[in-house]
């Protein structure tokens, strides 16, 4: 498993339900996120993030690794209104979080409680629900046999 599979998992379930994706490859363009999509009429950005596991200890801080000016550009997105979210996969575990919580994930403050209390969504079902999406049985089958 890795960032590019998380991506093409949420990319591929976000087309066949009727959403606009883009997955963004721009080596020029500092700091914008991996993927554009507009769903429902709503327009976000999702920067995805993937750690193999949990640290071992659950008190040590969880810290996703950020390219130069990805934090600015969420952080920077969001106090504008936009609506954009760092999407993590740790081991099994997926997890939704506001681009404004961006530099607190980057500063790695969160051990693995906070970490998991501040995201927005915890589980595939919940992510997905925060783009107004449900799984199939298919899809969530497909999802499970990629990550046992």
């Amino acid at each position: 498993m890795s960032e590019k599979t998380l991506r093409r998992w949420f990319s591929k379930i976000l087309r066949k339900n009727k959403a606009h994706v883009q997955n963004i490859e721009d080596a020029y363009s500092i700091g914008v996120p991996d993927t554009n999509l507009c769903i429902n009429g709503r327009e976000s950005w999702v920067e995805c993030k993937f750690l193999k596991d949990w640290p071992k200890r659950a008190t040590t801080p969880v810290r996703p690794s950020f390219r130069p000016g990805q934090v600015p550009w969420l952080v920077n997105r969001s106090q504008a209104g936009g609506s954009c979210y760092v999407l993590i996969q740790i081991g099994a575990d997926v997890l939704l979080f506001e681009g404004k919580a961006a530099w607190n994930l980057d500063m790695g403050i969160w051990n693995q409680t906070r970490f998991r209390a501040e995201a927005l969504a915890v589980g595939r079902k919940a992510v997905l629900r925060e783009f107004g999406i449900g799984m199939t049985r298919e899809e969530e089958l497909a999802w499970l046999s990629m990550h046992m």
